[in-house]
């Protein structure tokens, strides 16, 4: 299973996939980012895809919250994922937009 994590200023949504298929969703607020570790000994994801715009504090959280899960934290860039982003410089997109 699949654990994907969008970490907002103001809620952090959180789902999981199985199968190409989504499973559960949930959210909470940002402030509350140590809520995860209930979403993680539910359902113990293999692997977890992290997008965070809250800030360095809730990304320390959650960072310390997967510490040893595989997975992936996506962040903007001139071009990867079969993606080309024109910003002038890349790094400014919110990773929130550059995932949508």
């Amino acid at each position: 299973m699949i654990l994907l994590i969008d970490a907002g200023n103001t809620r952090i949504k959180w789902a999981c996939v199985e199968a190409g298929e989504w499973s559960t969703s949930g959210a909470l607020p940002s402030g509350a980012a140590a809520g995860l570790a209930d979403v993680l000994a539910a359902h113990d994801p293999a692997w977890v895809g992290v997008c965070c715009v809250a800030g360095a504090e809730v990304r320390a959280g959650i960072e310390a919250l997967l510490a040893g899960r595989p997975g992936h934290w996506l962040a903007p860039a001139a071009s990867a994922h079969g993606i080309v982003n024109r910003y002038e410089r890349p790094e400014t997109l919110g990773a929130d937009r550059y995932a949508g």
